[in-house]
């Protein structure tokens, strides 16, 4: 038989109110002692909190949707997110909610509303990631009304996140300039592929770069790599490598191509050509500690988005401004200057 509030209050003596509050995170209304002896008390019993029960008292679901961009028939999209995911979930879970994946192929673009967590009202909000089409977004903020954007090219003056990337081109640009590199090229994958999606990141960055050489005189080029599925022609190298220079690369696996490349070509990396990232994500740190980069706490964003969603919950009123993430250089030794 489950343990019940009821049942916790009579072995502490304590009334059930009481014992409600604490155990549905009200505690700080209550003395230390009191709270500690609740909470020992449910712990030794096997209490476990009644989801439903919670739900009809509350009115709520304890569920915050992540809405990714990936599909069934491209599930890895973005693996990055991962690092915000985790950011978001640790915050949400202190305060009591439950984090759900959401595919952008599971809302319905004909008839959203037919998406199961949308016609279940599953979702007390929503935090979205990425650069989703307009159309998907004006779905979402009709059926979900309190929702935290993500890194994501939708901006507001609430309730966004996003990484002031104008700001990373600048700073990668004016470190490699300080490290006296003659020219700065900026790579980046092939626009065609990005057209019908294309991230905000890679032209505000580009913009950055160009505001800091055009400061210094510096001159400045734009050489675009094929993307992921296709190899980089080895030509493309062998001519970057013609005179001193320094690279500032858009994504950081695009970076992680191109140093193995260089390998395969014997192309020395970090003197007369110098490689930089704009971004970094963790799993990358740890394969290539010595690359240098712009640093992106995407975990930190994601806690950030985490605050503001529990902000709009508990009161739907409540201004939740937009917050501006600026990412740090980072020194490596594929980049040492000429």
């Amino acid at each position: 038989m489950s343990v019940t509030i009821k049942d916790i209050a009579n072995e502490t003596g304590l009334s059930w109110p009481t014992v409600s509050r604490i155990l549905n995170g009200k505690g700080q209304l209550f003395k230390e002692e009191t709270r500690d002896r609740v909470i020992k008390k449910a712990q030794e019993m096997g209490y476990v909190p009644n989801a439903a029960a919670r739900r009809i008292k509350s009115d709520k679901t304890y569920h915050i949707g992540a809405l990714l961009l990936n599909t069934p028939d491209h599930p890895l999209h973005y693996p990055a997110s991962f690092e915000i995911l985790q950011g978001i979930n640790q915050s949400l879970e202190q305060a009591g909610y439950v984090l759900s994946l959401i595919r952008i192929s599971d809302i319905h673009e004909k008839d959203p509303v037919q998406s199961r967590v949308f016609r279940e009202k599953m979702l007390d909000g929503m935090v979205c990631l990425d650069a989703l089409p307009e159309n998907l977004v004006q779905v979402v903020k009709k059926l979900v009304p309190r929702c935290v954007w993500l890194d994501s090219n939708h901006k507001e003056t609430q309730a966004c996140v996003y990484r002031d990337e104008e700001n990373v081109g600048e700073v990668a640009a004016e470190q490699m300039l300080a490290l006296k590199y003659p020219k700065i090229k900026f790579l980046s994958v092939v626009q065609s592929y990005l057209k019908n999606n294309r991230h905000f990141s890679h032209d505000a960055r580009f913009s950055g770069i160009k505001k800091a050489c055009k400061k210094h005189g510096v001159q400045v080029e734009h050489v675009f790599i094929p993307h992921w599925t296709t190899p980089i022609d080895p030509q493309l190298l062998t001519d970057l490598w013609q005179e001193p220079a320094g690279l500032i690369v858009d994504g950081p696996h695009d970076v992680a191509r191109i140093i193995r490349k260089c390998g395969m070509m014997s192309l020395p990396v970090g003197r007369k050509i110098g490689i930089a990232s704009c971004d970094m994500t963790e799993d990358l740190r740890i394969a290539m500690p010595g690359l240098a980069h712009v640093s992106n706490d995407r975990y930190h964003i994601g806690q950030l988005g985490a605050e503001m969603i529990l902000k709009l919950l508990k009161r739907k009123t409540e201004s939740c401004p937009a917050v501006t993430v600026t990412g740090k250089w980072v020194a490596g030794d594929t980049a040492c200057g000429p």
